[in-house]
């Protein structure tokens, strides 16, 4: 990675926690409330690195159970995304 990717990836993040602290400075949210700051850092980050990404929002159940997101690239899904909200703690959530 070159430093102007790394640059427009730096600017991408920047971004992405500005609009998250933004909706959590305001204090009514939910964890939904984040899910378009997400889909759009992903969108971002993946035009930055060449490859053509779409992120879905609340997809079908899928073999992997009801994930908030999955991510397409160039056409084909490549990963699941369980989502949870700013005032979580990663540490101490069971997921089955």
């Amino acid at each position: 990675m070159d430093k102007k990717e790394k640059d427009k990836l730096r600017n991408a993040l920047k971004k992405y926690f500005g609009e998250i602290y933004a909706i959590y400075a305001g204090g009514n949210f939910s964890e939904g409330s984040f899910y378009d700051c997400l889909k759009h850092f992903i969108k971002d980050s993946g035009r930055i690195l060449g490859y053509s990404t779409f992120p879905f929002v609340l997809p079908k159940r899928t073999e992997v159970g009801i994930p908030d997101f999955f991510v397409r690239k160039n056409g084909e899904i490549v990963g699941h995304i369980e989502a949870k909200g700013v005032d979580k703690n990663l540490e101490n959530l069971h997921l089955t």
